[in-house]
C-alpha cells in the first residue's frame, strides 16, 4: 500500500451528505434556506450538474461549504436523480465498466 500524503485541510469532501429530494423544485428551495440561515456554515463553491449537466449524464446540486476551518460537501438531488445514479452504479459493476467518470471500455 501507499500512503496518501493528502492533508486534511485539502480534501474537498472528509464530511458530506445527500439529500434526495421529490423535485428539482424542492431542490432548489432547500438551496435557497441554506444560503439564508447558513449561521455557521460557510459556502465555498456551488456546482450545478442541473444547469449544466455533466457530459455523461450526472445532473444534481453540489455545494461546498465550510464549518469550523473543515470542508463538508452538501448534495442535493430529486428522486429521479438519485435512481439514474444507482442504475449507473449498477451497470458499472455489472458490465466492469466505469461509465459513472465516462470510460465505458
Amino acid at each position: 500500500m501507499i500512503r496518501d500524503q493528502t492533508r486534511l485541510g485539502e480534501i474537498e469532501d472528509i464530511a458530506g451528505c445527500r439529500s434526495v429530494l421529490p423535485s428539482l423544485d424542492v431542490v432548489e428551495r432547500v438551496h435557497e434556506r441554506l444560503l439564508e440561515q447558513a449561521g455557521k456554515l460557510e459556502l465555498v463553491r456551488v456546482r450545478d450538474y442541473n444547469e449544466l449537466p455533466h457530459p455523461g449524464g450526472y445532473r444534481a446540486l453540489h455545494l461546498w461549504c465550510r464549518r469550523d476551518s473543515f470542508k463538508v460537501e452538501i448534495q442535493l438531488r430529486t428522486t429521479r436523480q438519485q435512481d439514474w445514479a444507482e442504475e449507473v452504479e449498477q451497470w458499472d459493476e455489472a458490465l466492469g465498466l466505469d461509465l459513472k467518470h465516462e470510460r465505458g471500455a
